[in-house]
């Protein structure tokens, strides 16, 4: 296995831990502008979008280790970021 392999699978790892304990709520020191920002945005909407973030990342990672070609990740990871980035923004804000 060659050193770049293991680097992703330990992004990987690190990447899917990371958000299970976003979805628990353990891992809020990841998201600490929205912590401070709470009254703007519903933290428990945000925990969930950062953990699919976090498992997509994960997902990417591990796709790329099994030999899917750079740029057919990148046709599915662009969709995904730009609807987390919109749901950030509109379904995790607080209705004032």
């Amino acid at each position: 296995m060659e050193t770049s392999n293991i680097y992703l699978v330990v992004m990987a790892i690190i990447f899917t831990v990371l958000g299970f304990m976003m979805m628990v709520g353990k891992a809020d020191f990841v998201m600490k502008r929205y912590v401070r920002e709470s009254k703007k945005y519903n933290l428990v909407r945000m925990r969930f979008l950062h953990a699919i973030s976090f498992i997509l990342i994960s997902t990417v990672s591990l796709l790329i280790f099994f030999g899917v070609s750079e740029i057919v990740v990148a046709c599915i990871i662009i969709p995904f970021a730009i609807i987390l980035a919109i749901l950030q923004f509109t379904w995790a804000r607080r209705k004032e």
